[in-house]
């Protein structure tokens, strides 16, 4: 996954994109929306040390090659499955 930034009304930065996918869309997605989505972030912040174990929810998930926090890559992830991704941060 890596960052982009493809607003829709309504809409809140976009926290991945799967590699040669659609965006990752924050609710409320567009009607019809098929592609990755997050609905939850637990916990939504953490120390700049990074470390935190940060569980995605949403769905579409399967088939994620990548997780980014900013700019900078995942320590580590593993897709739970379609609809959890837990990662955790990198340093700032």
């Amino acid at each position: 996954m890596s960052p982009v930034s493809r607003p829709f009304p309504g809409s809140v930065d976009q926290k991945c994109v799967p590699q040669c996918g659609p965006p990752v869309m924050q609710f409320p997605p567009p009607e019809g929306w098929l592609g990755p989505f997050i609905a939850n972030l637990n916990p939504n912040s953490g120390p700049a040390a990074g470390g935190t174990t940060v569980v995605i929810i949403g769905r579409n998930f399967t088939g994620a090659t990548a997780v980014m926090f900013g700019a900078n890559a995942a320590t580590s992830f593993t897709v739970d499955s379609d609809t959890q991704i837990t990662a955790v941060s990198p340093p700032a």
